[in-house]
């Protein structure tokens, strides 16, 4: 009988962290899984680290030379054995309740195709850094994909036949697909066409940030794709045709000049209006989208560069007109402490 849950780790010269990432996987409470580890030619141990584990439920797949990471993540996909089928990167830490946490929520909400979690963030040496938090249903995650990516990549749970329905990974539309990263951004996009997602509120992975990441490596064609790939999504679900710097200002929320962050300003506000026009949200999905929205402008009060004293006048216009995020604000001031 196959197992629930595929366990995807593609690695490359992981030799550093991946003995913490193995383990960590190993260590699971839900135990109905296989392990799909796919070496991606590594030069380092890598391999020899992989083969010292005698658990029966790892398999691994060698490449002969690197297939690079789209291409080895659809193999995984096309392998995979499971139902569900659960991202682990190699040098990342899950805890020992996610699989069991992110199985019990996808067999009680059949209407979700992906399931990812908050992340506690982690440095090279393993020490905590700080947490990141992502929006929680699947409302606030399409609202928020307007933005940025609003899932942790290595902490998603898939269903195997949704992902298999978007195509997987990729997209032709998209330049420099297989170069650089941005593949699981342009993923939810599609899978948001056909199904729902959500973001569980415990940390259940420990995310590590360190040199050697393919999103800091790549730096440059990461944020290249990141941003047209949130043009596009723009484009298809509200109908705005914005240019790339624009789309880059709305994913940093920070701008030089006063007329560059009345732009900013007035397009956030133009996209809330639009995405609540296009989407027949109840109340407390209209306040939640609003409160969003208010945090945003917060955002880019603060980091642009702007006149302490018109930073002042935009603070009080910004709450208000928006009265309830005040509490909104405390809160999420609170979670950060």
């Amino acid at each position: 009988m196959n197992p629930k849950v595929t366990v995807l780790m593609p690695v490359y010269n992981g030799e550093k962290y991946l003995r913490e990432a193995v383990e960590s996987i190993l260590r699971q409470t839900y135990r109905d899984f296989e392990f799909l580890i796919i070496d991606d030619g590594s030069k380092d141990e890598t391999e020899k680290i992989l083969k010292s584990y005698g658990d029966k439920r790892i398999r691994i797949v060698q490449h002969k030379k690197n297939m690079k990471l789209v291409a080895t993540l659809n193999e995984g996909i096309t392998l995979a054995k499971g139902k569900y089928i659960a991202r682990m990167d190699g040098d990342d830490i899950s805890e020992d309740c996610r699989l069991d946490e992110q199985y019990k929520y996808l067999e009680l909400h059949a209407d979700v195709g992906l399931v990812g979690s908050n992340c506690k963030v982690i440095d090279a040496d393993g020490k905590f850094v700080d947490n990141y938090y992502y929006p929680k249903n699947d409302w606030l995650i399409r609202w928020n994909m307007m933005f940025q990516s609003p899932l942790a990549h290595p902490s998603v749970m898939m269903r195997k036949a949704i992902i298999e329905k978007t195509g997987g990974y990729g997209s032709k539309t998209i330049e420099g697909r297989e170069k650089f990263s941005g593949e699981d951004y342009d993923l939810w996009g599609k899978v948001l066409k056909i199904s729902k997602a959500s973001n569980i509120q415990e940390p259940l992975l420990k995310l590590r940030k360190h040199g050697k990441n393919l999103t800091i490596i790549n730096f440059d064609g990461h944020i290249n794709n990141t941003d047209l790939i949130e043009q596009k999504y723009i484009k298809d679900n509200v109908g705005l045709d914005l240019g790339l710097k624009l789309v880059e200002k709305l994913r940093t929320l920070k701008t030089e000049t006063k007329d560059e962050y009345q732009l900013v300003n007035e397009t956030i506000r133009d996209l809330e209006r639009l995405f609540l026009e296009k989407h027949k949200l109840g109340l407390k999905e209209r306040n939640d989208i609003r409160n969003d929205k208010a945090y945003k402008l917060l955002q880019l009060i603060i980091n642009s560069q702007l006149g302490l004293s018109l930073k002042i006048v935009e603070l009080i216009k910004l709450y208000a007109t928006n009265f309830c995020f005040i509490f909104d604000t405390i809160y999420r001031f609170r979670r950060h402490l």
